[in-house]
């Protein structure tokens, strides 16, 4: 076998391997917005894989938003911790800061 078949093969192999990654990371891509899928997926995803796959920069890059500094933050109304009434975020613009924490203190 010539040295230039080989070179030639070789650059095939890069090619297909190169190719099946991108297909693979589109594959992730497409699961993160459903995160019960995502997570059935990476429950499944054998260790060694985790290392060749940036997740969580493709997960920041699926899920980034659209909002930017100085954006106003969409409108939308939830019951209080005792749910006798509800609080619209619209209620509160121009009158007061709003500081919004999601997550949890247990």
């Amino acid at each position: 076998m010539s040295f230039r078949r080989v070179v030639r093969n070789l650059g095939r192999a890069v090619l297909i391997v190169a190719g099946l990654y991108i297909v693979l990371l589109g594959a992730f891509a497409a699961t993160i917005p459903n995160l019960e899928v995502f997570s059935r997926v990476m429950v499944n995803l054998p260790h060694p894989l985790w290392k060749l796959i940036p997740l969580e920069t493709l997960f920041n890059i699926v899920r980034a938003g659209k909002l930017t500094v100085g954006t106003e933050a969409p409108d939308f109304n939830l019951p209080t911790v005792n749910r006798q009434e509800h609080i619209r975020l619209s209620s509160f613009r121009g009158q007061k800061p709003v500081v919004l924490v999601f997550g949890s203190y247990t």
